[in-house]
């Protein structure tokens, strides 16, 4: 499972940094937007709604969390 992060430390700066160089990529973009939207959600959700490749998903996912703003869970 996936969801946005409610990371309330860090740089600020280097947040803003971190999302806007992920977001110059339209479909990490769209991830994050749904992930936003769906609060949380599983790789294979994320594959089926936004029609990602298995390999795509896990690299966006895995990109979106190490920028700090996605955290992963292990809810299933």
């Amino acid at each position: 499972m996936s969801r946005t992060s409610n990371r309330a430390d860090g740089d600020i700066v280097q947040d803003f940094l971190s999302v806007a160089d992920l977001l110059e990529e339209p479909q990490l973009a769209q991830l994050y937007t749904y992930l936003a939207r769906e609060d949380e959600a599983t790789v294979q959700n994320v594959m089926d709604d936004l029609e990602l490749a298995q390999g795509t998903a896990y690299s966006y996912v895995n990109r979106l969390v190490n920028a700090g703003v996605v955290d992963v869970t292990d809810d299933g």
